[in-house]
């Protein structure tokens, strides 16, 4: 890839029209892609148009923008912190690439810092699911049912890439209590090899990016009782929609932008905290038994 390519893919990325993977962190990235990002995209009037499937130019223009993300606000002299940071985003890169991504996600499941015996079985539970629901029907299945899935073992990872079966899951969400989704791609949605995302104005999202705050979804023990698969939806829903309406409220009043970025910081995690208790006293109310501390008489 030429000089002039390179330049121009860093002007791209700065000028925010041009993507590389986005944050690594789960709950910062989460709050990227509500406020309406996509990786691995270029933007294209209101619309993310995604690159990946465009090899070989795709992974010289990742590797590109992922430097420029993770390098921003490195000083000229890091250059140790540089190298490091190209490595990271080659790495990035070809770990999303069909046929990288089972030899990196294995190594990420049993050898990284962020290994678990939970990563561990998600990792086996995605292996045999790939193998018994081949890629088509996959694909078949995200047409039919684009919402993403909350899975906790290998039957229910098969049966999220089944289609019609995966609509009996419930839904993944975010902290805003939002279903994430994939929107769409651009030409046949089962064929086509791009996809796209609208641009969103969501105005808490950017906030929280601003600010490099981002909450965690709720605990899923409330009362002693863990929590159902429909009960945890229920809650991160009706906890999620209640802190974005309220804070949605306080963020148009004059008050908030002559607020100092703790004070801020400090309001919001009110919100949610004060969200999450309603949730909690919604879901008593809905299913009684938790009303009653587990384990009590």
């Amino acid at each position: 890839m030429g000089t002039g390519m390179i330049i121009g893919v860093v002007s791209m990325v700065a000028a925010g029209v041009l993507t590389g993977g986005g944050p690594d962190d789960w709950e910062e990235k989460q709050v990227w892609l509500a406020a309406g990002n996509q990786p691995y995209s270029i933007k294209i009037g209101g619309t993310w148009y995604s690159y990946q499937r465009f090899d070989p130019f795709a992974l010289l223009i990742g590797v590109t923008a992922d430097f420029v993300e993770a390098s921003e606000g490195m000083e000229s002299k890091q250059i140790d912190e540089i190298a490091a940071t190209l490595m990271h985003s080659i790495a990035n890169v070809t770990t999303e690439k069909s046929w990288f991504k089972g030899p990196a996600d294995f190594f990420d499941a049993f050898f990284s810092k962020t290994s678990s015996k939970k990563s561990m079985e998600r990792y086996v539970q995605g292996m045999v699911s790939s193998m018994v629901v081949p890629s088509l029907v996959n694909q078949v299945g995200q047409y039919v049912d684009p919402v993403w899935r909350e899975t906790n073992s290998m039957a229910e990872k098969i049966r999220s890439r089944l289609p019609y079966k995966s609509q009996s899951l419930m839904p993944r969400r975010n902290i805003f209590g939002e279903e994430l989704r994939g929107e769409g791609s651009f030409g046949p949605d089962l064929l086509s090899p791009v996809w796209t995302t609208t641009v969103k104005d969501n105005k808490l999202a950017n906030e929280l990016l601003e600010l490099q705050y981002f909450p965690s979804l709720p605990n899923r023990i409330v009362n002693g009782h863990k929590l159902t698969p429909e009960q945890f939806d229920r809650y991160v829903e009706l906890s999620g929609k209640q802190a974005v309406k309220t804070l949605e409220k306080r963020m148009a009043g004059e008050a908030w932008r002559n607020f100092d970025p703790d004070k801020r910081i400090e309001k919001i995690r009110d919100a949610f905290s004060d969200a999450r208790d309603e949730a909690r006293d919604a879901l008593k109310k809905e299913w009684p038994a938790m009303s009653k501390k587990a384990g009590s008489e």
